[in-house]
């Protein structure tokens, strides 16, 4: 791919998850995606007790399970280190890379 395409393509990118974040900012109950990095075993491993468990478990999709599991966390945090108070989210970007120890 040529640089100019290239350049277009990453501005086309970067516009379209502009417009995305924007929408979700009008509707915060609106699904948007997510991209992390997790090993590889673990990711099998949830897919296997997602595949064994979502009947018993009602998860509506693989999405509701990593929801719930998110959720799970979150509150955990908020219980343990905000006083059962929820944390305020928005949209900001965070921190590129790891985070240093």
């Amino acid at each position: 791919m040529t640089q100019t395409k290239a350049t277009a393509k990453t501005k086309a990118t970067a516009k379209t998850k502009a417009t995305a974040d924007a929408k979700a900012a009008d509707d915060p109950q609106r699904n948007v995606s997510v991209t992390f990095y997790i090993p590889a075993v673990l990711r099998n491993r949830t897919r296997a007790a997602y595949r064994a468990t979502a009947d018993v478990e009602r998860d509506t999709s693989w999405s509701d399970l990593v929801r719930k599991a998110l959720v799970a966390e979150i509150e955990r945090r908020e219980r343990v280190h905000n006083g059962c108070i929820a944390y305020d989210g928005d949209d900001s970007p965070l921190p590129a890379g790891r985070p240093q120890r």
